[in-house]
C-alpha cells in the first residue's frame, strides 16, 4: 500500500511535455531569434542564463534592471536557460530583459506600455513574453489596445499570462485579440485552480488560448531572493500562469527561428492549432486548444489561418452569421480532413475538407441563434491516420433580449447635456448601473428604476425619480430638472440649523427579495437649492419600504 503522493514538474520534466526536447534534437532550439521578457528584471550572473542576455533595459526608474523579487529570472530562465537538467524550452534564443515592475512585482501602466514598444520597435524582438498583467478586462483597454497596434505594426507576437484570478477573469494584456494568452496547467493536464479562465468578458471571445504546464516549475533563482521553494543551489520551484507563459514562448521562439518570415498571426495559429487535446470535457475556456506541443508545431505542414474563431449574435441582430477558416497544406501531397465540431449554435458547410499540396481550402461555419449565453468547443481537423490534427476554438455569444436605453438630462433651464448621474436599476434584480447624461446602455428586457441627479450651475441639485419604467424597446429617456419642486428642509431647534443633509432615492419591487438600492446625495441646504420629482405611479406593497419608491430627505 502506498500514500497517495504529489505530482511536481520541473523544467527536467515539463520541457519534455511540450514537445520541446525532441524539437531540440531536429536542431530546433530557437537560435538567432530575441524574445523579449517584460518582468522584473534578471540576474543574469545566474549559471543558467550565463551569456544569453543581448539587451537589458530598467523602466522602474532604479538605474539597474537587476532583479530583486526573482520573478523575472526564473521566467528568463524558462525561456532560454541552460544546463543539463533544468534547460530551458528554446535554449539558443537570445534574450531581451525589461524591468518593469520593482521589487515588489507591482508596476505602473506606464512603465509597462513603454517596455512593450521597447521591445517590439527598438529591439525588434519576434517574440514578448509577459508574465505580467492587470485587471480582468473585454480587450479594450490601453495595455489590451497598445499590444495590438505594436503586434500589427510591428510584426510581434505576444506571449501573455491569463492571471490567477479563476473563472471570466482573463487578465490586461493577455485579454488583447492579438495576445497569445496562456493558462497553467499540472503535470497530468489537470486545470490549475487558480488559473485565470475565460470567456472573456463581456463579448465571450475564447480566452485563454493555449495551456501550458505552470504549475511546480524549477527554474533559475535570482541570487539574494527567497520567493518559491528552493531545490538546489541556484533553482526554485514556482507555480502560475506566469510559469506557464514562458514555455509557449519559447515554443514560439523555436517556431519563428524554424520560419523567420512568418506573421505574428501565423505563429499563433500554428502554437494553437498544433496543441495536444487534454483529458478533462469542456474545458475549451481555461485552457483553449490544449497543450502546447511544441514538436507537432514545428514538423506539421498543414495549418488554420486563424487562432481561433469567435462570433457575436445580438438581439434583434442577423439570425445567422457565418465565419470561414482557411486551411493551408506546404507539403508536397494533398491532405484530405475529417472535421469535427460539437457546438450546437454552429453548422460547418462541409464534414471533410481536401488540402491540395501547397495550396489551401476554406470551411465556413454558420452560427445560428440558439440558448442565450457563451458557448465554446473546439473545431478539429484531422487525417484518418491521426498523424495530421488541427485544432481551432471556436466560441459563440448568444445575447439575451437586450435593448439600448438613452438616459438624456435637462437643466433648470431646459438646456440640455446637464452635468450630473443617472443611475438605473433592475427590479426584478437589484442590478444597478451609473452612467453619465446621453451615454447608452444595454440592459436587458424589464423594469427599471431610473434615476438622475442633474446640477444646474454651482447652486442648484434636482433629483428626478422614475419609480418604473419597462424596456421592450431600444429607448431614450429624458429627465427635466424644470418640473420639480423646491425641497425645504429645516428643523425646529435652531442650535442644529446648520450643516448638511442627505437624500436617498430607492427601490424595492413588492415580492422581489432584493435589496433596496440608493442614490445618495450629500449637500448644504444653505448654499445648495434642492429639488425633487416623481414620475409615474408608485409601488406599495408588504414588504415595500414606506415611500419607496419615491424620493426621501433626512
Amino acid at each position: 500500500m502506498w500514500l497517495n503522493g504529489k505530482v511536481r514538474a520541473s523544467l527536467d520534466t515539463s520541457a519534455p511535455l511540450v514537445g520541446a526536447p525532441a524539437a531540440g534534437q531536429a536542431g530546433h532550439t530557437g537560435k538567432g531569434v530575441t524574445v523579449a521578457v517584460l518582468d522584473t528584471g534578471i540576474d543574469g550572473e545566474r549559471p543558467a542564463l550565463h551569456g544569453k542576455v543581448a539587451n537589458a533595459k530598467d523602466f522602474t526608474g532604479g538605474g539597474s534592471p537587476a532583479d530583486k523579487a526573482g520573478h523575472g529570472t526564473h521566467v528568463a530562465s524558462t525561456i532560454a536557460g541552460s544546463g543539463s537538467k533544468y534547460r530551458g524550452i528554446a535554449p539558443d534564443a537570445r534574450l531581451a530583459v525589461g524591468k518593469m515592475p520593482g521589487g515588489n512585482g507591482e508596476g505602473q501602466f506606464d512603465d509597462l506600455i513603454a517596455g512593450m514598444q521597447w521591445a517590439a520597435a527598438e529591439v525588434k524582438a519576434k517574440v514578448v513574453n509577459m508574465s505580467v498583467g492587470g485587471f480582468p478586462s473585454d480587450g479594450t483597454d490601453p495595455l489590451s489596445m497598445t499590444l495590438n497596434t505594436l503586434s500589427r505594426k510591428h510584426n510581434t507576437l505576444f506571449v501573455v499570462a491569463a492571471g490567477e484570478f479563476g473563472k471570466h477573469t482573463v487578465r490586461t494584456p493577455a485579454s488583447a485579440d492579438a495576445a497569445l494568452a496562456v493558462g497553467n496547467i499540472t503535470r497530468a493536464g489537470q486545470v490549475n485552480e487558480r488559473s485565470s479562465t475565460g470567456p472573456r468578458l463581456d463579448d465571450g471571445a475564447v480566452k485563454p488560448e493555449i495551456s501550458a504546464p505552470g504549475t511546480g516549475i524549477v527554474a533559475a533563482r535570482a541570487a539574494g531572493t527567497g520567493a518559491g521553494e528552493e531545490v538546489e543551489q541556484h533553482y526554485v520551484r514556482k507555480s502560475g500562469t506566469s510559469m506557464a507563459a514562458p514555455h509557449v514562448a519559447g515554443g514560439a521562439a523555436i517556431l519563428a527561428g524554424l520560419h523567420p518570415g512568418w506573421s505574428a498571426e501565423r505563429l499563433k495559429s500554428a502554437l494553437v492549432g498544433s496543441a495536444t487535446p487534454l483529458p478533462e470535457a469542456n474545458v475549451y475556456y481555461a485552457v483553449g486548444s490544449g497543450k502546447l506541443d511544441v514538436h507537432r508545431a514545428v514538423t506539421t505542414a498543414v495549418r488554420a489561418s486563424t487562432a481561433s474563431v469567435h462570433t457575436f449574435l445580438p438581439w434583434g441582430g442577423k439570425p445567422v452569421q457565418e465565419q470561414e477558416v482557411t486551411y493551408e497544406n506546404t507539403g508536397s501531397a494533398a491532405v484530405t480532413l475529417a472535421l469535427d465540431l460539437k457546438l450546437a449554435s454552429a453548422k460547418l458547410s462541409a464534414t471533410t475538407v481536401t488540402v491540395p499540396a501547397n495550396g489551401n481550402a476554406k470551411v465556413r461555419i454558420a452560427f445560428g441563434r440558439g440558448t442565450p449565453g457563451e458557448h465554446g468547443g473546439v473545431l478539429s481537423a484531422s487525417t484518418v491516420d491521426g498523424k495530421v490534427v488541427v485544432r481551432t476554438p471556436v466560441s459563440v455569444a448568444i445575447e439575451a433580449e437586450m435593448y439600448d436605453l438613452t438616459p438624456t438630462m435637462l437643466d433648470r433651464g431646459g438646456k440640455p447635456g446637464a452635468r450630473g448621474s443617472v443611475d438605473v436599476i433592475n427590479l426584478e434584480t437589484g442590478a444597478r448601473h451609473r452612467t453619465g447624461a446621453g451615454a447608452k446602455l444595454r440592459l436587458p428586457a424589464g423594469k427599471y428604476m431610473i434615476s438622475a441627479m442633474i446640477t444646474t450651475g454651482e447652486t442648484s441639485i434636482t433629483t428626478v425619480a422614475f419609480p418604473e419604467f419597462t424596456l421592450t424597446k431600444t429607448s431614450t429617456v429624458t429627465r427635466d430638472a424644470r418640473k420639480a419642486n423646491r425641497v425645504v428642509v429645516g428643523t425646529d431647534r435652531p442650535s442644529v440649523r446648520g450643516g448638511g443633509v442627505v437624500t436617498q432615492v430607492g427601490a424595492r419591487r413588492p415580492g422581489y427579495n432584493t435589496r433596496p438600492q440608493m442614490q445618495l446625495l450629500f449637500a448644504d441646504p444653505r448654499l445648495t437649492a434642492l429639488r425633487r420629482h416623481r414620475l409615474g405611479r408608485q409601488h406599495r406593497g408588504a414588504d415595500d419600504h414606506p415611500g419607496l419608491p419615491d424620493q426621501w430627505v433626512r
